[in-house]
């Protein structure tokens, strides 16, 4: 059932690397964000199980979606901005009608926690990865399982689409990159990063790296031409990663409390964000490459305008 509900919003002075904004009204820790993409929407997921729906240009919580059991876990927007996909550190993953705030699907798909979702670039569909070791790809506008593909042999824990909405990447945490070719539903070589997890992604605008952040706190950049590594990006702790849709920067969530903002081509680290007070689970950057949302353990959400 949904329920609607007014949240409190307090203000922070712009300053040097703060937030623009602070929105509360989660109870516990935030660990997805989601940026519609004509900006006017955001979406958070937190620990209390709520699914918050903010009004951007007001600052204001306009609806609680309710109905999941546990943490959630990853929120994705549908392009068009009209449905928006859940994920829950249990099994139930959920497709929302975002104007009547109403569910459209619920199905428990996973075996064991689901850790991430992505919309496809062309909205049809959507992929959901959970400690399984499944990735499931939905249809996206009815939320009904549409297939699976199969080849991780450990827990996966992130997914993110090409561009071009041809290819999908996914990773796990016995270090395992997987680029599929969702024409075919099957996965090239893994490119592999020995005893260590990988544990998140970000496919840059122009298709032709794979940034990746692993347990060993460092973010690799991949030239996905050959599947090399052509940049090492260390100490940074990082737990989420998002390039700006225009490519002007890589910004990553980070257990330090802030924000990294990388360079996309060199990785060097061009500013760093501070506003939270414990670890950023949760990145999205607007369609301007400007606007971000952060969500963190400190229970809020925090708006940026990025230099």
């Amino acid at each position: 059932m949904t329920h609607f509900a007014l949240s409190v919003l307090a203000l922070m002075a712009v300053q040097d690397d703060q937030a623009t904004a602070t929105l509360r009204g989660h109870t516990r820790s935030v660990h997805a964000v989601a940026i519609s993409r004509d900006g006017k929407w955001v979406a958070s997921g937190a620990e209390d199980a709520a699914i918050k729906l903010w009004n951007v240009e007001k600052r204001e919580a306009v609806a609680t979606l309710e109905g999941h059991k546990g943490s959630i876990s990853g929120l994705a927007f549908s392009p068009d901005g009209k449905r928006l996909a859940s994920v829950e550190m249990f099994s139930l993953v959920k497709l929302w009608d975002v104007a009547s705030r109403k569910e459209i699907s619920s199905t428990e798909g996973h075996e064991a926690a689901v850790t991430a979702v992505a919309f496809a670039p062309d909205g049809t569909s959507f992929v959901s990865v959970g400690k399984d070791k499944r990735v499931i790809l939905w249809d996206g506008e009815t939320g009904k399982e549409k297939s699976k593909l199969a080849g991780h042999k450990h827990e996966v824990l992130d997914a993110a689409y090409s561009p071009d909405g041809k290819r999908l990447a996914t990773c796990d945490d016995g270090g395992n990159v997987l680029v599929w070719d969702l024409a075919t539903g099957k996965a090239g070589a893994p490119l592999n990063f020995p005893d260590i997890a990988a544990t998140a992604l970000a496919w840059s605008p122009d298709g032709a790296t794979l940034a990746v952040a692993l347990s060993d706190d460092s973010v690799r950049l991949i030239d996905l031409a050959g599947m090399k590594e052509k940049v090492k990006v260390a100490d940074v702790q990082a737990t989420r990663l998002a390039y700006a849709p225009t490519g002007r920067f890589l910004a990553a969530g980070t257990t330090e409390n802030v924000v990294r903002i990388l360079d996309p081509a060199t990785g060097a680290v061009r500013s760093t964000l501070k506003g939270h007070e414990s670890t950023v689970k949760a990145v999205a950057v607007a369609a301007d490459g400007k606007t971000m949302a952060t969500g963190g353990f400190d229970n809020c959400v925090r708006l940026w305008t990025v230099p």
